[in-house]
């Protein structure tokens, strides 16, 4: 039986880019608050990967929060990356008044 139910999660995300960092996650259940998820930049399927809170052990990484359903732990990585597009999207329209798919990346001055 599970306990957790995904539709009482709130997730609020905090664009934050370095490096193939893209955003920082918290997770509200109730009065639970679960912080250290981060949005990833990912070279595999859409290009983005949700990493869990985590921390270095010796030359490896080791989770402080797993989720043992894979189904589920799917769908929190899909509810993750379709909150960080909405948040994205709308930083965007706010900055250029245009929706776009990821951080803007300020142009380079090409000297002419």
């Amino acid at each position: 039986m599970d306990v957790f139910d995904l539709k009482n999660l709130e997730i609020i995300i905090k664009l934050n880019q370095k490096g193939d960092m893209l955003a920082q996650v918290e997770l509200r259940y109730g009065s639970l608050r679960i912080f250290g998820y981060r949005v990833m930049r990912s070279q595999h399927d859409d290009g983005l990967y949700v990493n869990p809170p985590s921390v270095r052990a010796g030359s490896t990484w080791l989770w402080l929060v797993r989720v043992d359903n894979p189904e589920t732990w799917n769908t929190l990585q899909g509810m993750i990356k379709t909150e960080y597009l909405k948040e994205v999207k709308k930083y965007n329209e706010d900055v250029t008044g245009a929706p776009e798919d990821g951080i803007i990346v300020e142009e380079e001055e090409f000297p002419f």
